[in-house]
């Protein structure tokens, strides 16, 4: 397995046989791996740039293991949950223009399309094509414009920075992919709550994440699944 906060990389051995029930399993016994941050930050990075096949690969050599067992690895570190967190990354206001004239682009395409239907199959593939592209940029830029939302707009808190794992670096000019572990507090009181997010950031913000440093944030209220930093961002306790 893979730990993408600490860059480690540990063998997982498993006690008992095959016939031995979970109750009576000695608890697995984890053996950290000698293989360097450098190539585990390696296999983060094709895995953000979609080249898995290579992330495996690369990790089975560095490793010394069968292909399988760095599949499973490799599949145990970037797993589902983490693609939903990269879904809800919020996005500026030039990026959900180009999202929006892409919708109404496809979506007049779809329009043209079926009011030509009567003259050629050809247009009712163009209808249908454009409605399923219409239908994914919809769907794309939902997450992406709650998340928007909520940073602007939603509840104030203030968040203790449990982890962060630097995943991709540069993602874009200036800018590194994070993820990090919140504790928030909100500022209306009650109880605190944990929260994981992929954040876009400046180079030169990612000191301010340090764990342990408290950081203003905005989340949204009651779900309490999209956390993000006010900006600029500002270290009130460390």
């Amino acid at each position: 397995m893979i730990c993408a906060y600490c860059d480690l990389s540990a063998l997982v051995e498993q006690g008992g046989g095959p016939s031995t029930s979970p109750a009576q399993a000695p608890a697995p016994r984890l053996t950290t791996e000698r293989i360097s941050s450098e190539d585990i930050r390696r296999v983060k990075q094709l895995i953000l740039d979609g080249k898995r096949p290579e992330a495996v690969t690369h990790y089975a050599s560095v490793a010394g293991i069968p292909h399988a067992e760095a599949e499973a690895a490799v599949t145990q570190l970037f797993v589902p949950e983490l693609f939903r967190l990269f879904r809800q990354m919020p996005i500026n206001a030039l990026g959900c223009s180009i999202a929006l004239l892409l919708i109404f682009g496809s979506a007049a395409g779809a329009i043209y399309g079926a009011l030509r239907v009567p003259e050629s199959v050809g247009y009712v593939a163009l209808a249908l094509l454009c409605l399923f592209l219409c239908f994914v940029f919809v769907r794309w830029l939902i997450p992406k414009v709650l998340s928007s939302l909520t940073h602007m707009f939603g509840s104030r808190g203030r968040a203790r920075v449990v982890k962060r794992a630097v995943m991709q670096s540069p993602h874009q000019n200036r800018g590194v992919v994070v993820l990090v572990m919140f504790e928030v507090q909100p500022d209306a009181g009650g109880q605190p709550f944990l929260d994981e997010e992929a954040l876009l950031l400046r180079t030169e913000s990612l000191p301010k994440l340090e764990p342990g440093n408290v950081i203003a944030v905005r989340y949204d209220e009651p779900e309490r699944k999209r956390v993000f930093p006010v900006t600029p961002i500002q270290v009130l306790n460390s």
